[in-house]
């Protein structure tokens, strides 16, 4: 299936600035999806282009559950639920017309919102354009559903009718009404207009484009009840001809309207034909007359060559007729006069180390052998060789290594003594605690002892006790004791009450916030293990979402799957209580959503837990979670930074995927692995540190990750999944370690900024396009030999537009495409 046509309109797409544009309707297509995606896509625009508005709905609502971050889809969905079809205009282009005055603006609408969420800044601008022009139909079209509706309550039908005869004649009858209405609303603007003065209708003319010969003019507005002109036309100059070729025998014409601008000359004769050139036109080169030939004079002899009557030019040289071939006894001679042609002789092969002198012709044999002179013995490194020929006498015996290097030891040769891999030296890990100590990423061996903690100062009712060295929590805040609390606030449903008093310990005025009562309304399961889990929203209709710590008196402990599904009135939630679980999409698309308080003891959050939850700016993950579900967080468009509680080891996929805003990312030492798209188009994303511990990144982890300018990857990362940093052309800088082998397909193509790159000795593939399209790189280094070089696997079209032309190897350098 062909990728150049437009989604939306059906038209043909053009290719522009890296992506394919509609130049009929304006729609961009940037994003590339998968073959059973885009044929979803095609048919159900194809029904809404057929007007098949009820079953293009229904196609949109399933690819919606399918592909929940096509924007696209969205867009259909919005379309077809409004009844909205593309329809010509006459200067070629296709706009959004609606079937029906709308009930609202069109941005007011949750698919337009989603669709504005999913895509980049070039499409956004799109949609906000054709949703304008959509609320503009609507708003011009008012004025004639209300006539529409005034003629149909005049209109009486008989029972008899069927529904498609009475739909005609009511068709009929409101345009004849229509007419009318129509006519009487002209005769009040003409009275308006002659006693109290046009109201203006503006109109716009066309544009009138130029030609070769004929002026052009812009498009221009006036009213279209009193014809006063608003705007002039400017005048476009005529263009002018473009002229074609022209020769001795065909007029040239313009190219563009084909206006014969100058008419064909005749030819001019050259130079009188001659013995080997003929006549040709001295304009354009045509042959007017052949060359006249030669006129042989004697034939040529074994002395004397033959020459032209005419022009005295040697024709034939003169030439010896060689009798019998020379052989190695006897001479050639002429069979014409005798003369020796060529001289008798042995073809002499010279003698070598191992074979005589002989004739290559006779193969007489005219001298023995020689022998071999050997050269010095044979070492580690060098083979021992004959001085006269050069051949390999005995093989180099090889370094015999005693032990391989570690951190502290150097491996060495026990034949000759030398160093064939110097000690690696420590890599110190990053200091954790006093007790803890510091140690080495390779041998983890310590590098720097435990300590004892330093205590700070004592704990005091707001302040915990901490270690000087490294900030560990030892004693923690004692907290207020107040005996005596006076009220101020009583608390109500949702609404946090406030009470003050004195604390005992410390003498100081206490003011706290007493709890909001819990939301009532809400929908429970009793579990197995006789705790109740929130299953939904029941008959809650607030704004401010309080989970109970109890219902009948019986523990609450986790939130169920999809229990606020799309609940867009919520705006705050918070948990009385010790919650652990929430469930697979607990608070998906709550839009409004902005403000969350996790409570510690949540371990586990579901997938897709908050996707779609376009207004937090920001949320505190719980210390007790261990992972971050797939998609937990997609399409926050308004979170700007996230800190990785230290206990997780895993991010799923997708987890924060199209979080535009995202900039700042912190992941704790623990993190092993990184999903699939778990960064995938977050833009705005400058400053992310990835921990020695990770050893997996999943495919298209930071695709079109556009603000990040260097990464460090892991010291021991074994996977690197295939575009995990495609089109992060802001990217100079790359670290890539020595664990790993294999760089997948894509994994940096488009970084049009990286300009210089080191791989590593253990390299053993390269993906295709791995690098495709890395304008700046002109420096690629190989921590390996160029014999290891040449046994890399390297993909198709691993290099496309890649400036360097070497690679820099650890014994010399090799051609790019050696």
């Amino acid at each position: 299936m062909s990728s150049n046509i437009c989604n939306h309109c059906g038209c043909d797409t053009e290719y522009r600035s890296g992506g394919r544009v509609c130049p009929v309707c304006g729609a961009y297509q940037l994003r590339v999806i998968s073959e059973k995606e885009l044929s979803s896509l095609r048919e159900a625009f194809q029904k809404l282009r057929l007007y098949e508005f009820d079953e293009a709905e229904r196609d949109f609502s399933e690819m919606i559950r399918k592909y929940p971050r096509n924007a696209e889809v969205y867009w259909g969905h919005l379309m077809a639920k409004h009844g909205i079809r593309y329809e010509w205009t006459d200067d070629g282009r296709k706009i959004p017309v609606p079937e029906a005055p709308l009930p609202s603006s069109l941005t007011e609408d949750d698919d337009y919102q989603m669709a504005l969420s999913l895509t980049d800044e070039a499409m956004s601008a799109f949609y906000r354009a054709q949703a304008e022009k959509i609320d503009g139909f609507s708003k011009r079209s008012v004025l004639c559903e209300e006539t529409e509706a005034v003629a149909s309550e005049t209109v009486a039908f008989s029972d008899g009718d069927d529904g498609g005869k009475r739909k005609k004649r009511r068709r009929k009858l409101f345009w004849l009404l229509g007419a009318s209405a129509l006519l009487t609303v002209a005769a009040v603007l003409a009275i308006v207009f002659f006693f109290g003065g046009c109201k203006h209708w503006e109109a716009v003319g066309a544009a009138v484009p130029p030609t070769c010969t004929q002026e052009g003019k812009t498009e221009w507005r006036y009213c279209s009840l009193c014809k006063e002109v608003f705007t002039e036309p400017d005048t476009v100059p005529a263009l002018g001809h473009t002229p074609g070729s022209v020769s001795c025998t065909e007029d040239q014409h313009c190219t563009v309207c084909g206006e014969i601008l100058k008419s064909a000359t005749a030819h001019i004769p050259g130079k009188e034909p001659d013995c080997e050139n003929g006549q040709c036109c001295e304009v354009c080169g045509y042959e007017l007359l052949p060359a006249l030939g030669h006129t042989p004079g004697e034939p040529a002899t074994c002395t004397k060559g033959q020459f032209c009557l005419t022009c005295d030019q040697q024709i034939a040289p003169e030439s010896h007729v060689p009798g019998s071939p020379a052989t190695c006894t006897e001479d050639q001679t002429c069979v014409l006069c005798g003369a020796v042609v060529e001289r008798s002789g042995h073809k002499v092969q010279p003698a070598t180390c191992t074979a005589g002198s002989y004739c290559t012709v006779c193969n007489e044999e005219l001298s023995g052998p020689l022998s071999h002179v050997p050269g010095p013995a044979p070492t580690c490194t060098e083979g021992q060789y004959c001085k006269l020929c050069g051949e390999e006498l005995a093989p180099e015996n090889g370094h015999s290594p005693f032990r391989e290097a570690t951190c502290t030891t150097s491996s060495v040769c026990k034949d000759c003594g030398v160093v064939l891999e110097p000690a690696r030296g420590h890599s110190p890990a990053e200091f954790t605690s006093c007790t803890d100590g510091q140690h080495c990423r390779s041998c983890y061996d310590v590098i720097v002892p435990a300590t004892e903690h330093t205590p700070g100062p004592p704990a005091t009712c707001t302040e915990a006790q901490g270690c000087l060295a490294c900030s560990a929590e030892l004693a923690p805040a004692l907290s207020h004791q107040v005996a005596d609390w006076t009220v101020d606030k009583e608390p109500s449903l949702g609404v946090a009450g406030s009470r003050h008093g004195v604390c005992s310990g410390c003498n100081e005025d206490v003011t706290e916030e007493i709890p909001p009562l819990y939301s009532e309304g809400l929908d429970y399961i009793l579990n197995a293990d006789e705790t109740y889990t929130v299953s939904g929203i029941g008959t809650f209709t607030g704004e401010w979402l309080v989970i109970p710590s109890d219902y009948n008196g019986i523990e609450v402990t986790a939130i169920a799957d999809n229990a606020f599904y799309n609940c867009t009135g919520l705006k705050k939630v918070t948990f009385l209580g010790s919650v652990t679980t929430i469930g697979a999409r607990a608070f998906y698309l709550c839009r409004n959503l902005t403000e969350v308080s996790l409570p510690q003891s949540v371990q586990s959050l579901g997938d897709y837990a908050f996707s779609g939850c376009t207004s937090m700016p920001s949320i505190s993950l719980p210390k007790k979670m261990t992972a971050i579900g797939n998609g937990a967080f997609s399409g926050c468009v308004s979170l700007t930074e996230i800190e990785i509680p230290l206990g997780v080891t895993s991010v799923g996929t997708s987890a924060f995927a199209s979080c535009n805003r995202l900039r700042r990312v912190v992941l704790p030492e623990g993190v092993t692995s990184i999903g699939s798209q778990a960064f995938y188009y977050c833009g705005s994303l400058t400053e992310i540190n990835l921990p020695n511990t990770v050893k997996s990144i999943g495919s298209e982890a930071f695709y079109f990750c556009n603000g990040l300018t260097e990464i460090e990857l892991p010291a021991l990362l074994a996977n690197l999944g295939e575009g995990a940093f495609y089109r992060c052309t802001s990217l100079t800088k790359i670290v890539i370690p020595e664990s790993l082998t294999v760089i997948g397909e894509e994994t940096f193509s488009l970084c049009v900024g990286l300009s210089e790159l080191t791989l590593p000795a253990g390299l053993t593939a390269v993906g295709a396009s791995a690098f495709d399209g890395c304008l700046a790189l002109k420096t690629i280094a190989f921590g390996g030999t160029a014999e290891k070089w040449r046994a890399v696997e390297l993909g198709e079209n691993w290099s496309v537009d890649v400036p360097a032309e070497k690679i820099v190897c650890s014994d010399g350098e090799i051609s790019l495409t050696t």
